[in-house]
């Protein structure tokens, strides 16, 4: 066996040009499956951490018709130490409510979704509070009657208002008891979330002035962030224990398909190209193969003649090929490390390819992907190039094998 494979290393590199080659085609189509994966997965978390933190979180809970019919009355009344208890340390949680509304300035109106929310709660679910640009941020009103008034709505929506910090608003909406609920309001902050679309699309208020405009007595939502994104999972199953029939919980996934969709492609994005390469790199190596087949037909010839197995004949191809894949993966390996390595620092830069400007579905995107090293995927890159290098190896291992000794040593 040992005297096998020092042969067939021999072998390798007897023309060491063309098999120099070969291991650096290899060794560049894994460089760039790992860069890639990487890439994706970092492109992955960064939607998903932008989905989560710019409004869904990362876990819901609604009343169990409301995502269907996204009806007003569908309130729920939590046991909201109960929910609290149950999530983990590090986990937050904030009510909201939500209320199709039309805010009017006297010179404009635009319809928009006044979201009730626990201002300070709210803050430590998502990067309301970090948007702001102007004025200041909601604070907590416990007073039944919404004694403050204040709202907090988008810079687009100001733009389309023609109203700035300090202006007074009209809310007007269909109230739940079926009456016409409206109040004014005073603006005490602007934010930019990076969507012109959201940005024009919602505006904030305490929650118990949203619900005395609606005419609530509970809630619609319950948002949750978990810091972790491996605990969704198991946070989800221990919540499906104690909460009631009439509640249900969502993921992101859920409430937003199109984004989870968005998540799925990038996924088939990476086992498309990376299939792609594997078939290139796998034909390239059978053509090496049998090109050093033919040019040693004399040679395989002689070696059969003089005892030599089929078997270690068929044997000697694949060491060769486990010889040329290991050097290569070894070579993929630092050239894609280094490469992660490069873009973790400096992040990799996609305004080339997509302009100045990136949001989707309402949710602004980085231009700049930081990659995400994961152990059990890479592994998994290394052991499929691993194994298509030696796949490509059983076809010219088979032709060898299949030689006539004397035909074969007859040929030039």
């Amino acid at each position: 066996m040992s005297l096998l494979l020092r042969i067939a290393t021999r072998n390798l590199f007897r023309n060491f040009r063309r098999s120099a080659i070969t291991m650096l085609t290899i060794s560049f189509g894994l460089a760039v499956i790992l860069w890639l994966q990487c890439v994706l997965e970092g492109r992955n978390r960064h939607i998903i951490e932008s989905i989560t933190t710019s409004y869904t979180g990362n876990l819901q809970l609604f009343h169990k018709n409301y995502l269907e019919d996204r009806l007003i009355n569908l309130w729920f009344s939590p046991d909201r130490n109960l929910i609290e208890s149950t999530l983990p340390k590090g986990t937050y949680s904030a009510e909201r409510v939500h209320l199709p509304s039309l805010v009017s300035s006297g010179e404009n109106s635009v319809p928009i979704l006044l979201e009730g929310i626990e201002p300070a709660k709210e803050a430590e679910v998502t990067n309301v509070r970090k948007n702001l640009i102007a004025g200041k941020y909601l604070e907590d009103d416990p007073s039944v009657d919404c004694e403050s008034r204040q709202i907090y709505i988008g810079k687009k929506l100001s733009d389309l208002l023609k109203v700035s910090v300090g202006n007074k608003i009209v809310i007007l909406a269909q109230a739940a008891d079926g009456s016409l609920g409206n109040d004014l309001f005073r603006i005490s902050g602007i934010f930019d979330s990076g969507s012109p679309d959201f940005d024009k699309s919602f505006a904030f208020a305490p929650i118990n002035c949203v619900k005395k405009v609606g005419a609530l007595y509970g809630i619609h939502e319950i948002s949750i962030r978990i810091p972790n994104l491996s605990d969704e999972p198991k946070i989800k199953s221990a919540l499906k224990k104690i909460l009631p029939e009439n509640i249900e919980i969502s993921s992101w996934r859920e409430s937003l398909p199109s984004m989870a969709t968005m998540v799925k492609y990038n996924d088939a994005t990476l086992v498309m190209i990376s299939s792609m390469l594997l078939i290139v790199i796998t034909l390239g190596i059978v053509n090496t193969l049998l090109m050093s087949v033919f040019e040693r037909t004399r040679e395989f010839g002689v070696m059969i003649s003089l005892g030599t197995t089929p078997t270690q004949v068929r044997m000697l191809i694949v060491f060769e090929c486990l010889v040329l894949g290991v050097i290569s993966s070894i070579l993929g390996i630092i050239i894609g490390f280094v490469a992660v390595i490069y873009h973790q620092k400096y992040g990799f830069d996609l305004r080339p390819f997509l302009g100045d400007h990136s949001s989707l579905d309402q949710f602004r995107l980085d231009l700049t992907i930081y990659p995400v090293f994961q152990f059990i995927p890479f592994l998994k890159a290394v052991l499929w190039m691993m194994f298509f290098i030696i796949l490509a190896g059983v076809y010219p291992a088979w032709r060898a094998s299949k030689l006539e000794p004397v035909e074969a040593m007859r040929s030039v």
